[in-house]
């Protein structure tokens, strides 16, 4: 059983600059560091999963929704075996340029983590097949029930006392934040049990944490929610 982690700000701020430092590093070799530090950073969600995550070299690990996340790059060297299932929800050019970038880390030439192209309602593999499984700002893109579903689905193929975590977007106020964007929600604390913990078994383990400040306005998305849930 995992211990619930105690989130002090010293600890998490120690990782958060401990994985960029690595990850600007490892990295550097193969893109531009503005790259590196823009888009391809997500230095909060990716330390803190990390943080808490405690992989190992017999993990088998899944990202779900990790159709342009560069976090199975860093972390396939803590990893037995890596899985990403993304249903390309990303402009196709976008997905095919990351999957380019990807091939050129040996994790991704070998097998050791693979890439799989599907809705994650319906995983492709047996019942407590992985060890941990990781999402980071996916999950408010599924449509309809399929975030609900996913999330039932994650649940079945983790090991017993196997362990969630990861990011979504967050708004205190409003589900459904984004005038354009009548289909993008965000969580509520009150959707997120709702949508995510109660249709599943998931166990919260310490406190769900938001990691930027709660927006001004309510009426757009501004804060990443961070969660660890225990199967």
């Amino acid at each position: 059983m995992i211990s619930s982690p105690d989130f002090t700000i010293s600890q998490e701020w120690e990782a958060v600059a401990q994985f960029k430092e690595d990850y600007l590093r490892e990295f550097g070799d193969k893109f531009e560091r503005s790259f590196l530090e823009g888009y391809a950073l997500r230095d909060w969600e990716y330390g803190l999963t990390l943080l808490y995550a405690k992989l190992k070299d017999t993990d088998c690990l899944l990202d779900v929704g990790g159709g342009e996340s560069f976090f199975m790059a860093y972390a396939a060297k803590f990893i037995n075996q890596g899985y990403i299932v993304d249903n390309a929800f990303v402009p196709r050019q976008w997905y095919d340029d990351w999957v380019k970038m990807m091939m050129q880390f040996e994790a991704f030439q070998t097998g050791k983590v693979k890439i799989l192209e599907q809705n994650a309602k319906s995983l492709p593999f047996e019942d407590k097949f992985f060890d941990k499984v990781v999402t980071f700002s996916a999950l408010e893109h599924f449509l309809d029930d399929d975030d609900t579903l996913a999330v039932q689905e994650i649940y079945r193929v983790l090991k017993d006392d196997g362990i969630l975590l990861g990011t979504v977007d967050f708004n205190p106020c409003n589900e459904y934040p984004h005038p354009t964007s009548p289909d993008y929600r965000a969580y509520t604390y009150e959707s997120f049990w709702r949508r995510i913990i109660r249709p599943s078994k998931f166990k919260l383990i310490g406190e769900a944490n938001y990691l930027s400040p709660l927006p001004k306005k309510v009426d757009y998305i501004a804060a990443p929610l961070f969660f660890a849930l225990n199967k």
